[in-house]
């Protein structure tokens, strides 16, 4: 049970997921939450840069790390994650058309 200055704090545990800017993810926070043992999701928005420098490719592979473009694509990322979307059946995985002559 928190107590009444606790309950104004935000805990790890209350935290599902983390919008960052794309290159903003050496940050002891961001990288807290990719190394946690209950996998937050993590939205890199390449539209917002900074001088961090150090993006998605620096890590190794976390599954928990997606990539946007804007953060409007990341609001839905969110919105879906939150309603138990799996991400993988709303993104395009069909390879491009090829003409067959």
């Amino acid at each position: 049970e928190r107590n009444h200055l606790q309950s104004h704090m935000v805990y790890s545990e209350d935290v599902d997921s983390v919008i960052v800017p794309y290159d903003a993810l050496g940050g002891p926070a961001v990288l807290s939450f990719i190394s946690s043992a209950d996998s937050k999701l993590i939205v890199a928005v390449k539209e917002n840069k900074t001088v961090m420098d150090f993006g998605p490719e620096e890590l190794k592979k976390s599954k928990n790390i997606v990539t946007v473009s804007s953060y409007a694509e990341a609001a839905g990322v969110i919105l879906a994650h939150k309603n138990g979307i799996d991400l993988e059946s709303i993104t395009s995985c069909v390879e491009s058309v090829k003409v067959i002559q």
